[in-house]
């Protein structure tokens, strides 16, 4: 009876020993899967880190990952851009053919500056710890050059349906006119500025987030 209970016990070990041999076949099957499900699911923000590094080292500027690198590769990128010199004091940059030109835009600026009496809105963003959203969002009022503040009622402000379509309508508080919230992505900021005196102005901003890799960026020594 024993010799055959270990007849009969030894019968499965080939099984189990070609089992083992699949073990590490299976894993590495379930490592490519895992790879390619990460792979779909952030396609889109890989093309477009992918695209950037293409477009840095196609003008021949060096690439290293790091901390802070995706704020270098954006930068990199805006250096790109025309660069405009301002002008010195008193001195003109246009030649006679651009005076009409420059004469149209000119009132444009100024209308939209007289509208608003100077008063804009500004924002500011900082990594959110509110699981699901990217950045704390902060949108207030700023006055320009002379603008008064003190001459502002109070403003509304519509950030549209992911905030339920609602109106808030924020007081003066000594001076400081905005609202904070958390986003996981930029969004347009509408603003009704109230005077005192009863007039009123609209004005907006796209809250985007642009300056969200300068935030973790390394500080360079000066």
């Amino acid at each position: 009876m024993q010799r055959i209970m270990t007849l009969s016990q030894a019968i499965p070990a080939p099984v189990d020993e070609a089992m083992e041999d699949y073990v590490p076949l299976l894993q590495t099957l379930a490592w490519v899967v895992l790879v390619a499900v990460v792979l779909f699911a952030f396609r889109r923000e890989l093309r477009d880190f992918a695209a950037s590094i293409r477009r840095r080292l196609d003008a021949g500027s060096p690439f290293e990952f790091g901390i802070g690198q995706l704020a270098s590769v954006k930068l990199g990128e805006l250096r790109q851009l025309p660069r405009v010199e301002p002008a010195e004091p008193g001195r003109q940059l246009l030649d006679a053919t651009a005076e009409a030109a420059i004469e149209q835009w000119s009132q444009i600026r100024d209308g939209i500056k007289k509208e608003s009496r100077n008063v804009y809105l500004a924002h500011i963003i900082k990594p959110s710890a509110i699981p699901g959203q990217r950045y704390d969002v902060y949108v207030f009022l700023v006055g320009a050059k002379d603008a008064d503040l003190s001459q502002v009622e109070g403003a509304q402000f519509f950030l549209g349906r992911h905030w339920g379509n609602r109106i808030f309508d924020v007081p003066n508080r000594d001076g400081s006119i905005g609202l904070s919230t958390s986003a996981y992505g930029p969004f347009l900021c509408v603003c009704r500025i109230r005077f005192r005196d009863g007039h009123e102005a609209m004005v907006s901003r796209y809250l985007d987030f642009e300056m969200g890799p300068l935030l973790s960026a390394p500080s360079s020594a000066a």
